[in-house]
Parts: structure tokens; sequence; C-alpha cells
């Protein structure tokens, strides 16, 4: 299980910290609430693959792992903004461009992503080490690779491009809306 934690102010994604676990995504969750227990603003916006909403929170058949995320979170005193797309991924061609133009600050793209490298090293080493295929879909061989740390795994780029894809569109789709009439 990988969680990232990032603000956003408009403008500038910063990737704050990451938190893994192998155990459980209940372990990930206490991971979370133990740091972040003193937090004055406790709320949260939950991005993530569409696929997270059919996942079964740790082998519980009867609870969907964002719903379970919500309710554990709320429970802790978190209030939780689904901001999950429960549409079908973006293609990865697309995803893929779009971030790369973030991360390049290219002048087509409007949010400037920042990643903290100190509280965040896994996620950097996921993002520099996932190959790419020729179709734009990444090459997941490190997730099943015994020898491979699984925080090093793409797990850790998937969070991010999930996370940091939603937030660029989001960011493009109320550019185009205030360049209309009347807005």
């Amino acid at each position: 299980y990988t969680q990232l934690v990032a603000q956003f102010d408009g403008l500038t994604l910063s990737v704050q910290n990451e938190f893994f676990s192998t155990v459980s995504l209940l372990d990930m969750l206490e991971q979370f609430c133990s740091r972040y227990e003193d937090h004055h603003d406790k709320s949260v916006y939950l991005y993530g693959d569409v696929n997270g909403y059919y996942m079964r929170a740790d082998n519980q058949n009867d609870i969907a792992g964002y719903d379970f995320i919500k309710s554990y979170l709320s429970n802790k005193g978190w209030f939780v903004d689904d901001k999950i797309n429960y549409k079908p991924n973006p293609e990865h061609h697309r995803r893929y461009a779009n971030i790369n133009d973030a991360l390049k600050e290219t002048d087509n793209i409007s949010v400037l992503i920042r990643i903290n490298e100190k509280n965040c090293p896994f996620t950097c080493i996921s993002l520099e080490a996932t190959p790419i295929n020729e179709d734009f879909t990444k090459d997941k061989s490190s997730e099943s690779q015994r020898d491979i740390d699984p925080r090093t795994a793409t797990h850790a780029s998937d969070a991010f491009d999930y996370l940091s894809f939603r937030i660029i569109e989001e960011t493009a789709q109320i550019a185009n809306n205030s360049n209309l009439p009347g807005l």
C-alpha cells in the first residue's frame, strides 16, 4: 500500500510525504494518523486509481478500499473529500504527456510540481526507475521481483501519477471555464 501526502495552492503541487505498508491498508492509515495527529486542519482530499474502489480493504470482502479509507479517517476525526475519478482511467499516453509537461515546466501546463526529496525518497526512486513501454504503459515487473524493495517499485509512481494527473486536469478545466464569456 502506498500513500502520498501533498498540498496544492492553485499553482504548485507539493508532494510532502510518503507512507508505505506491506502489511495492510490499516497499517498505512495508522502511520498517516500518527504522523499528522496534531495537524490543525484535519481535512484531506482523497485521490487515486479507480481500481482502488474495487479493491477490498485488508481482505474484507464487504468493504471497498476507498470506503475503508474514508471510514477509518472519519472515525479518527478527519474530513475526507472524495476526489476519486470513478470513470475509466485516462489513456497512458495522455497521462504521461501531461505529467511530463508539468515536470519539465513547459509553457502549456499550468501546474508546477515539487517533491520533497528528503521526505519522499522512495517516490523519487520509483519515478526515476520505472521503465515506460512503447505504448506508454509502465513496466510493472518490479512489483513482483522479490529482490526489489517494494517501496521503490511502481506503486509510488502510480500514486504520484493519479494525484498529479487529476490536479493538472482539474486546473486546466478551471482555467478553460474561466475563459468563457460571462465568468
